[in-house]
């Protein structure tokens, strides 16, 4: 748990987003900044 600090709703969307396939989603949330994905993760985050 204290590898990726995620509030519980950015977990949920970042399941969500893992568990329906989505390519690639693009957020203003700074905490998706520190993620560390699995290396084989098919996922981009956009930060803007």
């Amino acid at each position: 748990m204290d590898l990726n600090p995620l509030a519980p709703r950015d977990a949920m969307h970042l399941a969500i987003a893992l568990e329906h396939g989505v390519g690639a989603f693009v957020t203003a949330d700074r905490d998706f900044r520190r993620l560390r994905m699995v290396p084989a993760t098919q996922l981009t985050i956009i930060l803007v």
